[in-house]
């Protein structure tokens, strides 16, 4: 984890945890929160998703259009989404749990019918949670190296 963005997490949970009067920490200060400052997720998904809250879940829909993700260079030959949920009491390490789906591949440059859809249950627990949506590329059949492919920003928070 860079210094930055070190910083950048410690300070959102000291605010929540100053503002819980010092009882607890949550991620209400995470919410819209770029994850890789360098490369935000804007500038690299162009086309509009929505974040859905229901009553036991949380759905990412993203639109599959042709230009949907920039492409950064001719080495990149697909791309990728993923919602990243994390919950649990943020200052304590043990109680953190992670749940993650992650889409299918998309081709540049090629629209679909269909959107993508992405959906995670909520904890069934009163525990705080962020939702991160991650947007990624592949170089054939590895990940790509440079993180100008990657994007991640938190979407959506809750549980408070």
């Amino acid at each position: 984890m860079t210094g930055k963005l070190n910083r950048k997490i410690v300070g959102a949970l000291m605010k929540s945890y100053k503002q819980n009067h010092g009882m607890k920490a949550d991620y209400s200060f995470f919410m819209k929160m770029e994850l890789l400052d360098e490369y935000p997720l804007e500038k690299l998904l162009k086309a509009n998703y929505t974040v859905k809250l229901k009553k036991s879940s949380i759905e990412i829909t993203i639109p599959i259009r042709e230009r949907a993700i920039e492409r950064k260079n001719n080495v990149v030959t697909e791309y990728y989404f993923e919602a990243i949920l994390l919950w649990g009491n943020p200052l304590d390490e043990k109680a953190l749990r992670v749940e993650d789906v992650e889409s299918e591949l998309y081709t540049y440059d090629r629209a679909r019918k269909n959107p993508c859809v992405l959906e995670l249950d909520l904890p069934t627990k009163k525990v705080p949670w962020m939702c991160i949506l991650k947007v990624g590329s592949m170089e054939g059949e590895l990940r790509a190296s440079h993180a100008k492919n990657y994007g991640l920003k938190v979407v959506a928070v809750g549980g408070m």
